[in-house]
């Protein structure tokens, strides 16, 4: 279990780098520190639901508080656990545009 964790945080992270390049307009390298964030928030979420490799795509935005919404989720087995660790969650990045939707993928391994 502990061996998944790893792995699984080292996947986040390179989603997160990625999903943030592809969400910023430019790939805009200031949007990694929201990356980091994330990564830390979701670093918590337990995926003992998950029963191959896939990919989760996660849509939110930052409300004018500079907190998370969650807008959707592309499963719906890890949607409640998505949104329990990142809605409303707030984060201290300031590169970031309020009220713009952003995607992003984060992939889980068995």
């Amino acid at each position: 279990m502990k061996h998944l964790r790893i792995v699984f945080a080292a996947l986040l992270i390179m989603g997160l780098f990625v999903g943030s390049a592809s969400a910023a307009e430019g790939g805009d390298p200031k949007k990694s520190s929201l990356s980091t964030e994330l990564s830390k928030m979701l670093s918590k979420l337990k995926v003992e639901n998950v029963d191959t490799d896939e990919t989760v795509y996660v849509s939110f935005l930052i409300n004018n508080k500079k907190e998370i919404v969650v807008l959707s989720t592309s499963d719906s087995r890890l949607d409640t656990s998505i949104k329990y660790a990142l809605n409303y969650k707030p984060v201290k990045s300031e590169e970031i545009s309020v009220f713009k939707k952003y995607t992003l993928p984060i992939t889980f391994n068995k």
